[in-house]
């Protein structure tokens, strides 16, 4: 994700998974603006804090980093398994 400058709490979304961006349209979770996806945070609980920007925008970096790298397929992996491992 990264920081879009039109409202505060907003987003850009990247999402390189086609079924999964689907997904978040058709569910509300993002809204299309052009060819960009966009989330806004916001809470329906007074005090409770939104995510922060800054760890937002170290997970993006960590995410385009590790999905050309290969990296993100093999972490997929790992969460499928752990899902399948507590369903036993």
């Amino acid at each position: 994700m990264s920081l879009t400058h039109a409202q505060p709490n907003c987003y850009d979304v990247r999402v390189s998974h086609t079924g999964l961006k689907r997904t978040l349209i058709q569910f509300g979770r993002v809204r299309e603006d052009g060819d960009r996806l966009l989330i806004t945070f916001s809470s329906h609980i007074a005090g409770a804090q939104l995510p922060d920007c800054k760890l937002l925008a170290l997970h993006a970096l960590c995410a385009r980093v590790a999905h050309p790298s290969g990296a993100a397929r093999a972490i997929d992996e790992w969460e499928q398994d752990v899902e399948e491992t507590w369903e036993l």
